[in-house]
């Protein structure tokens, strides 16, 4: 089969591997549909930083059908279409027995610590894979585990029913992020320095631009600013008292 195989910084290539034939006992292999590139797994391109081994394939966010079964795996069986569970636990410590391995002191994921989904298929534990719907395309599936990150954020975020909420960053967790506010009647303000990001989300989802005009912010938010932020950047400017508002003020 074809994978892309990380062999070190900046030295990724789609290479034939052998398929393993052999399948461990309470394991699923699962034939790839689509696999999304994550943002860690472009600073792994260039960092490295969370590998553990190499050479590895790299890929946390994708769905596929299973084609084979080994030993108990519970409900799962061949044809079910499936995502991943990206989190890796250690799968000995308190959290990880209490079904909590997403706070396991030893985290990895999948594609960093185990082969993951940038190939033609994957072996994974039936524990580590998710059902999803079939009366869904299965290309889909790949989008589940973003989705679930901003689904989790705007459920945390929880504004007040028709408040405007202003969103920082216009990527794929920033954009889900304002899809599922603008489903909950929410006018959402996009800070997106990408024109092209900014256009596509005020055509697909409905949302404003950020207006960059003192005054303006003054009418939309009043003097305080808004009550309701989203920062799907990560980036330390954008955060903070000398932040959002020190850059409009700018």
């Amino acid at each position: 089969m074809l994978a892309a195989r990380f062999s070190g910084i900046g030295d990724i290539q789609v290479l034939p591997v052998p398929i393993s034939q052999d399948l461990p006992d309470g394991c699923v292999r699962i034939r790839v549909e689509a696999a999304g590139i994550c943002g860690s797994d472009l600073h792994n391109f260039r960092t490295g930083q969370w590998l553990s081994r190499c050479p590895i394939t790299p890929g946390h966010e994708f769905s596929g059908t299973i084609t084979q079964t080994s030993g108990d795996c519970g409900s799962l069986t061949v044809g079910t279409h499936v995502i991943a569970d990206s989190r890796v636990g250690c799968g000995t410590c308190q959290r990880c027995r209490s079904g909590r391995r997403n706070l396991c002191r030893n985290l990895s994921f999948v594609g960093e610590s185990c082969d993951g989904g940038f190939a033609q298929e994957v072996i994974l534990p039936a524990t580590q894979v998710l059902p999803f719907p079939d009366t869904l395309p299965l290309r889909y599936g790949a989008l589940v585990e973003p989705l679930s990150v901003s689904l989790h954020a705007v459920n945390r975020l929880a504004p007040t029913p028709g408040s405007p909420v202003v969103i920082c960053g216009g990527g794929t967790i920033g954009g889900l992020a304002a899809l599922l506010l603008r489903q909950q009647g929410h006018d959402v303000h996009m800070f997106e320095r990408s024109i092209g990001r900014q256009t596509l989300l005020a055509e697909t989802i409905g949302t404003a631009p950020l207006p960059l005009d003192a005054e303006d912010w003054n009418i939309l938010f009043g003097s305080e600013g808004p009550a309701f932020i989203l920062d799907a950047t990560g980036a330390a400017p954008v955060g903070g008292d000398q932040g959002l508002q020190a850059f409009f003020r700018a």
